[in-house]
């Protein structure tokens, strides 16, 4: 939720890759709604994403290709996770890694300040 009405911040948000952004004031009942759509779409996306022979699934199982289980570590698997979510769009840099990481990862600053370091 937000309380400004700045096209700027809004697709600042957005390009962060936040699925959506609501005003205040806001109703509960519209609350509930987009829950359910969100409830909805997850429940679709269980089977998992097919493109070509790779099926991604976004609950943390490990893709297959050809049915094959493929072992990937978890930052790999949630890279994958992302771009085949974003099939067919342009993504970039900054929004693989908001979605691997967090919008906001105090770890990954702190990591990155002794790194700047060293």
């Amino acid at each position: 939720m937000n309380d400004t009405k700045s096209l700027d911040e809004t697709l600042e948000l957005f390009a962060a890759g936040v699925d959506d952004v609501v005003r205040k004031p806001i109703h509960v009942r519209e609350i509930l709604a987009r829950i359910q759509a969100i409830r909805g779409r997850a429940k679709a996306a269980s089977d998992g994403s097919v493109v070509g022979e790779l099926r991604v699934f976004s609950d943390g199982r490990d893709p297959e290709v050809a049915g094959e289980v493929l072992p990937l570590p978890r930052r790999e698997r949630r890279i994958l996770e992302y771009l085949v979510s974003n099939y067919g769009c342009r993504v970039t840099k900054t929004q693989i890694f908001n979605y691997v990481y967090g919008l906001f990862s105090e770890d990954i600053d702190a990591l990155a300040k002794r790194q700047s370091w060293a």
